[in-house]
């Protein structure tokens, strides 16, 4: 039996720190074994694994299982993974072009910029996110400090013109996790 669930957000890419490069990766190679994923990615089989298990049971990849030697599997993505591999590949392409890929794939960095977009208070972001713990708010807007990405002035964050360009991208993929309807068995 199948149960519908709501649209996911922008929380849930950003989940497993790997979503946006490996749906990138699998939308430019038009699928990839295992093996290519963590020698192009630079990963973990670890970190691969629990990101494919998520990224299969969100319903945005899943093994080829017509392809190859079924111990090696390739992974594709599914249609609606498929909607979010241009986005997620152009959105991976200028991260690395930024050199903010390492601080950007932390699991708030993406929301909280999101939720950064109108000058804010710490208590307006927090409002907003409401799964984020105070903690991890506060070293989001750290790395979001550190890169450039956001200022404080008068106790509000705002945006800096790095952080306003980042926010088109991260508008674009929120629309298009908003439009999908999950699915799982």
């Amino acid at each position: 039996m199948k149960t519908t669930h709501k649209p996911a957000t922008l929380e849930t890419l950003t989940h497993h720190r790997w979503a946006i490069p490996i749906i990138a990766l699998l939308h430019e190679a038009r699928g990839a074994k295992f093996v290519q994923i963590v020698n192009r990615l630079q990963l973990s089989r670890d970190a691969l694994t629990r990101s494919l298990t998520a990224l299969n049971e969100l319903g945005w990849v899943q093994r080829n299982a017509g392809y190859g030697h079924p111990l090696r599997p390739e992974y594709i993505l599914t249609p609606s993974g498929a909607q979010l591999g241009a986005l997620c590949l152009e959105f991976n392409h200028w991260l690395e072009e930024n050199d903010l890929r390492e601080p950007m794939l932390n699991k708030w960095s993406l929301p909280v910029l999101l939720a950064a977009q109108s000058e804010s208070r710490f208590s307006d972001l927090k409002r907003a996110l409401p799964n984020i713990t105070a903690r991890a708010l506060t070293s989001s807007l750290e790395t979001l400090l550190n890169h450039n990405l956001v200022h404080v002035q008068n106790r509000r964050y705002h945006l800096t013109a790095l952080g306003q360009n980042v926010t088109p991208h991260l508008t674009k993929l929120s629309q298009a996790l908003s439009s999908q309807k999950h699915e799982s068995a």
